[in-house]
């Protein structure tokens, strides 16, 4: 299973392309765990919340979304910036979000249109993907998933500058396991207004 693990996380590495470019600095310099498939990830959250999080950690059973009911993080700060202070739209609000090590295992990769994906589970069913409350099989192994990556397929020169509701501008993960996730940072920022010019 680790030898599998390890083998996706380096499939993972040739689909996130250049981003992961810093892999071998982060194994190397922050400890992280190749056989487990550690990184580190962001979550974004309401700042009244951080000091629960802090104390308890992040709960699965919390968060739902397209999916499934899961521990919600991005490889981008600006995905899991989508997700903080929802509820307050003042753009000079005080923000904060998590840096996470995570656990991420066995990845399953969707590529396709998360609202219509189907998956199959350990005992063979099918189910949506946005009704997991566990990781699916991995196709190529059979063997049960840790976690679910939903890959974007669309470049950012291939969205729309002008529509803030297109899906998927950043890749999302998806753990199920509250065990596999580590709040280690505490990130406090406010937005910057972008340039003029500068697609959203």
């Amino acid at each position: 299973r680790r030898q599998a693990a390890a083998a996706a996380a380096s499939g993972m590495t040739e689909l996130l392309g250049d981003r992961e470019s810093f892999a071998p600095w982060q194994r190397d310099e922050l400890g992280l765990e190749p056989l487990v498939n550690e990184k580190y990830l962001f979550h974004g959250t309401n700042s009244e919340l951080l000091s629960t999080l802090c104390t308890y950690g992040l709960d699965p059973r919390l968060g739902g979304g397209l999916l499934g009911a899961g521990i919600y993080l991005a490889e981008n700060a600006s995905k899991s910036d989508e997700y903080c202070n929802r509820d307050k739209p003042d753009p000079n609000e005080l923000r904060s979000m998590l840096l996470v090590r995570t656990a991420l295992g066995l990845c399953y990769v969707n590529s396709t249109d998360a609202r219509r994906a189907k998956v199959e589970l350990l005992e063979g069913k099918k189910v949506n993907l946005h009704l997991l409350v566990r990781a699916p099989l991995h196709p190529r192994w059979r063997e049960p998933c840790d976690s679910v990556m939903h890959h974007c397929l669309r470049l950012h020169s291939q969205i729309d500058p002008k529509s803030d509701s297109l899906p998927y501008k950043h890749n999302e993960i998806v753990v199920y396991e509250r065990a596999c996730c580590l709040p280690e940072f505490i990130i406090w920022y406010r937005r910057r207004p972008l340039p003029p010019g500068v697609p959203k």
